[in-house]
């Protein structure tokens, strides 16, 4: 591995020297020979079953070692592969699998702790991504709320008071989110990972910041107009949004860039966060789901068009890695 190289020998070496098998398990033998992993999976498996059923036959033996070993081979090969692109979940896969054949190998349990670290520290990172990335779409749905119904006070097509009433419907949502945040706060406090605890206390306060502005907006009277409603607002601005995010990626990507006092890398991890591409597909998801609802709407529309008699129904973003 990268740090830790494993040592593994050619799997077509191994795969040389072979006597001609018995009939019975010519089909592991084959298996065997075509040397990719998944065949080696099979042949072993192969191999374990009629061992069992033929605990007498020694003749076998030779083939279960030659399998055996080239399995362990291809896994560290793989597992050599894997570490290097970053792709821990199979690295760690395929480490476990040279570890229980070889449990005994130096080099290969100090290769395993090394994935194993890197896998743990990757999932706990990919965690409070995804965390994060639902508090962003969360965040960024209730400023589109806002701008929607502020869109339509500032075109005259409804009265400045809507925006009471829409204040007064959007509250709620801002209190959950705020919860949201804060019930993370007290998971992160007394953690050694001090960039997520500061990544959460950065959204934190902007959200209790949200929650400050519409908190002013429930005093405010019928005769308020429009722009002293947006000015209150400041905070769902795009580049207010847009400000506060940038913070907390900075944060999460100096976590992943992190170096030891020797000036390297302290983790070796991928930074998975994804803000907009999160939001983007979440958007992608809700249309698809709209469009399969309006799915009948359409066919009724189009059968009725065709029937004798017809009637007509009309029916600031933050940048990612």
């Amino acid at each position: 591995m990268k740090q830790a190289t494993l040592g593994f020998a050619s799997v077509a070496l191994l795969l040389s020297g072979c006597g001609g098998p018995k009939d019975e398990y010519a089909k592991g033998v084959s298996l065997y020979e075509k040397g990719d992993y998944e065949n080696l999976v099979k042949a072993k498996e192969f191999f374990n079953d009629y061992t069992a059923k033929n605990p007498k036959d020694g003749s076998v033996d030779k083939w279960v070692a030659k399998v055996d070993n080239a399995l362990i081979t291809k896994a560290k090969e793989l597992a050599n592969a894997a570490y290097e692109r970053k792709d821990l979940k199979n690295a760690l896969k395929y480490a476990e699998v040279a570890k229980a054949g070889a449990p005994d190998d130096k080099e290969v349990k100090k290769a395993y702790s090394l994935v194993k670290k890197a896998n743990d520290e990757q999932v706990k990172f990919d965690k409070f991504a995804r965390y994060l990335e639902e508090s962003y779409i969360e965040t960024k749905g209730i400023a589109e709320e806002w701008d929607s119904a502020v869109k339509l006070a500032e075109t005259g097509k409804t009265q400045p008071i809507s925006l009471l009433l829409a204040a007064r419907n959007i509250y709620p949502e801002v209190i959950s989110l705020r919860e949201k945040v804060n019930a993370q706060s007290f998971t992160l406090n007394g953690g050694s990972d001090t960039a997520f605890q500061e990544a959460n206390s950065s959204l934190f306060s902007y959200v209790v910041g949200m929650e400050n502005d519409f908190s002013q907006i429930m005093s405010f009277e019928s005769s308020n107009s429009v722009s002293s409603y947006v000015s209150q607002t400041d905070s769902l601005s795009p580049d207010s949004l847009n400000s506060a995010f940038l913070l907390v990626q900075d944060k999460m990507d100096g976590y992943v860039k992190e170096k030891n006092e020797k000036g390297e890398a302290k983790r070796y991890i991928k930074n998975t966060l994804q803000l907009t591409k999160a939001y983007e597909e979440k958007k992608k998801v809700e249309k698809e789901a709209s469009e399969e609802t309006a799915q009948p709407t359409t066919q009724l529309t189009t059968t009725t068009k065709t029937a004798p008699v017809t009637k007509t129904v009309e029916d600031g973003t933050v940048t990612t890695q």
